[in-house]
């Protein structure tokens, strides 16, 4: 399993990777990419990172301690090993936007990594739970009043994570 950190959406003293980890449902891999110094990288990190042995090839899963909160131990595992996944089977590696995995094939790719080494109930558990987790602590936090009094946008964003979702956990009752 890859190295990894639970941080609290207070720790980051950069908003992009605390925006990263928010968008991805609360648990992210992160690879250091070239487009600034390592060392500037790394003062980008919360400081729970720093207890991790970065190198500038090590790939490693950030966790958000909201979303650990709401996960059973198998859910968390299977999360971890979702994120592992994306790290073993190359997806983080070339363009990726902006430091977000967004292609669909690799959702789908990750998940069935996990499940091989889960269970497929365990996994159906944490995607039920990530619209929990992106509805009630990651949108608030990235979008503000802008999300929490406007009714209609909330409702067309829980109906696009339905969607998203629903493609998922479709593939993984197979």
């Amino acid at each position: 399993m890859p190295q990894h950190v639970v941080v609290s959406k207070d720790a980051f003293t950069h908003h992009h990777f605390r925006n990263i980890l928010l968008a991805c449902g609360g648990m992210c891999a992160i690879r250091y990419s070239n487009t600034i110094p390592f060392a500037q990288f790394l003062t980008l990190l919360p400081a729970e990172c720093q207890a991790l042995d970065l190198t500038p090839q090590t790939q490693f899963i950030v966790v958000l301690a909201e979303a650990r909160a709401l996960l059973t131990d198998d859910e968390f595992t299977a999360g971890l090993l979702h994120e592992e996944g994306h790290i073993v089977l190359g997806h983080l590696e070339g363009d990726v936007n902006d430091g977000l995995v967004t292609n669909e094939d690799f959702e789908f790719e990750a998940d069935a990594y996990a499940v091989e080494r889960t269970s497929r109930e365990a996994m159906t558990d944490v995607l039920t739970k990530m619209k929990t987790i992106l509805l009630d602590v990651s949108f608030p936090i990235l979008f503000g009043k802008t999300y929490t009094d406007n009714t209609a946008l909330q409702e067309n964003v829980s109906t696009k994570i339905d969607e998203g979702l629903a493609a998922r956990l479709a593939r993984l009752q197979g």
